[in-house]
């Protein structure tokens, strides 16, 4: 009979649910975590816990924050007439960290997705255009993923933009296809950046 220790396994279930974490790496995450003192612990979920009550979805770009505006919709020093489109905050914080772009975001909370359902209308598309035309936006830069659902994201805003006057750029040199924005280092993410594909 295969020993098991039923409070352990809720424990190694619980951190499996993280993304990219298999069994093998949350019983070691599990087995780090019960060997940790309680002082360990309770600052450990003291962090997690603060860190969900103070972060906020900034109003105009779907970032995190702490009051109702992000600090780089806030700021005066960002290329107001340039919009990145992403998937994620992390993919914002990835290309920020490479420093290869200077104007605004607008995060989706996602990309479309055939086999998940996820459609247009679960994503932040609806103040998209209206956003454009209010902040006088000049250029567009899509930044999904260069995977299946990254590219039919990608697709679907450029015929969504149709009539809209404005340039719209695809990232694209740098970055190999099946690829993810927040795996890529930041020296090819620049390149990608750099070299961005005009697709209207």
């Amino acid at each position: 009979m295969e020993y098991e220790f039923i409070e352990f396994e809720y424990l190694v279930d619980a951190i499996k649910a993280l993304p990219g974490i298999g069994t093998k790496s949350a019983r070691k995450i599990a087995f780090f975590l019960i060997k940790k003192d309680a002082n360990f612990i309770k600052e450990f979920m003291h962090r997690i816990s603060h860190a969900r009550s103070v972060i906020l979805t900034c109003t105009i770009c779907g970032n995190w924050s702490k009051d109702t505006i992000c600090d780089i919709c806030a700021s005066d020093l960002r290329e107001t007439d340039k919009l990145c489109i992403i998937a994620t905050v992390d993919d914002l914080m990835t290309i920020e960290a490479c420093q290869a772009y200077h104007g605004l975001y607008h995060v989706l909370n996602g990309e479309l997705s055939r086999s998940k359902n996820i459609e247009p209308e679960h994503l932040n598309l609806p103040t998209l255009i209206p956003r454009i035309h209010r902040q006088k936006i000049k250029e567009i830069l899509i930044a999904t993923n260069l995977t299946i659902e990254g590219e039919l994201t990608a697709n679907y805003i450029k015929i969504l933009l149709k009539d809209v006057d404005v340039s719209i750029y695809r990232i694209a040199l740098g970055m190999p296809v099946n690829s993810m924005i927040d795996y890529a280092d930041g020296m090819t993410l620049k390149l990608a950046i750099e070299n961005k594909n005009k697709i209207k």
